[in-house]
């Protein structure tokens, strides 16, 4: 969940507390005003209409024209009107229930309505007449409709207030946490070791803090990138440098103290020596030309002649002919395209280099049918693709051995990018991507 939804979700259950709190309030107000002007209207009207028939002149005809006219309004705002005679057999039922107008919610009336209340007053005022009681029940339903219009108003207010303050609340924070954004994608391109990645300036003091800050360590880490370049590549040119001074020496000192060994050893070979002697030089003749081809192998591997006398494509050919004649199980394929005749030195060993360290991974641990390598040299980079369906391994996994640490470290070396794409049981993808210095 982001932090824009976890701050809304946040501030609009807030806001609908303050709702619920306010409706709780409105309902209580209207519940307790509806109850005083029913019970007061209903105490009034008792009081009002016992001092009419006390006031009455006391004779039967006024007393019972008032008892007629007083029939006649049985219902009345906020009351209904009963009159029962004491002595009489019938019995008044009263309704607990009351009618409100359609447009007020049910929910509302239930919360609102007060419970029904019936007042009784006898009068007594006419002893000449039959005693009768005047009986008033509450009707609640007019008051829960003022209620209800006078209520409607300001939650439709308060609601429309809240359903603004989380839409602009909702916009605004879009609006203020966009540098998040922003600072996100700029992480993303530090952890892809774009270190020239940089932040503008923020109108808010705290993003722009953060900005800056930013900023300074990206130009650090760019500069330390930097440094840790230039020391690979002293470090690999050194690297290949000592590599070729130790081929030289074999192939100078050692190779030729072998022959010198292999050409005494033939000299002593001859009829006037005994067999015994014959075969002793013939075993050293045979051992010096064997650890003789090991030295000539080994000074191929430390400096192959051929990358400096044919070029890169002629060496990696010769290279990978080798290779399959002692894996003759991997089918290997290797496509070119471009000029690399005018590639420098350093640039070829690296690629060399690569190359190799990729057919030593396949043979150690892809047990792969199908190896296939493409090298383009386009006009400002040189794409290196190596593909096989082997083994595969999870690349999630954090050893993953020297021979990828070994490329790697000449990608770096050469300002390139380095892709790697594996899965269990379903072969390895390296993609290189080495720009051209100009």
């Amino acid at each position: 969940m982001s932090l824009r939804l976890k701050i809304s979700l946040f501030i609009s259950a807030g806001t609908v507390l303050v709702l619920c709190c306010a409706l709780l309030v409105i309902v209580i107000n209207a519940r307790s005003a509806v109850e005083k002007e029913i019970n007061s209207t209903a105490q009034l009207s008792l009081d009002l209409l016992e001092t009419v028939f006390s006031s009455l002149p006391r004779d039967s005809a006024h007393y019972q024209n008032a008892l007629h006219h007083l029939k006649s309004m049985e219902k009345r705002r906020h009351l209904s009107i009963h009159l029962q005679q004491i002595d009489s057999q019938e019995t008044l039922e009263y309704s607990k229930t009351f009618s409100v107008s359609p447009e007020v919610p049910a929910w509302f009336t239930q919360l609102v309505a007060p419970q029904a209340r019936v007042f009784r007053r006898s009068l007594t005022s006419a002893p000449f007449t039959q005693a009768t009681d005047i009986i008033l029940q509450t009707d609640p339903s007019d008051e829960i409709e003022e209620a209800w219009q006078e209520s409607s108003d300001l939650l439709m207010l308060l609601l429309s207030f809240a359903l603004s303050l989380i839409v602009l609340l909702y916009i605004g924070l879009g609006i203020a946490l966009r540098p998040l954004n922003q600072l996100q994608q700029a992480l993303d391109a530090i952890g892809r070791r774009q270190y020239h990645t940089s932040l503008p300036m923020f109108h808010l003091a705290e993003f722009d803090n953060l900005a800056q800050q930013f900023n300074a360590m990206a130009q650090q880490l760019q500069q330390v990138h930097k440094e840790n370049q230039r020391l690979l590549q002293e470090s690999l040119s050194l690297q290949e440098e000592e590599r070729r001074v130790i081929a030289r020496e074999l192939h100078d000192e050692l190779g030729q103290c072998l022959s010198a060994i292999k050409a005494d050893a033939f000299s002593i070979i001859s009829p006037e020596q005994s067999p015994e002697i014959n075969a002793s030089a013939r075993a050293i003749a045979d051992t010096a030309g064997y650890v003789y081809g090991l030295v000539k192998d080994m000074i191929r591997r430390l400096r192959p002649a051929a990358l400096d006398e044919l070029g890169l494509i002629a060496a990696l050919q010769q290279s990978l002919a080798e290779w399959q004649s002692r894996y003759p199980q991997t089918q290997v394929d290797f496509q070119t395209k471009g000029d690399f005749s005018q590639l420098n030195a350093a640039f070829s060993i690296h690629l060399y280099r690569i190359v190799q360290e990729a057919l030593t991974n396949v043979a150690k641990h892809a047990a792969a049918q199908h190896l296939n390598i493409q090298l383009i040299h386009n006009t400002q980079q040189i794409d290196l693709k190596i593909k096989d369906d082997g083994e595969g391994f999870d690349v999630t996994y954090p050893h993953q051995g020297l021979g990828l640490l070994g490329i790697r470290e000449r990608v770096e070396a050469l300002n390139g990018q380095l892709e790697i794409h594996s899965t269990p049981q379903q072969g390895t993808v390296l993609k290189l991507r080495l720009p051209l210095q100009k």
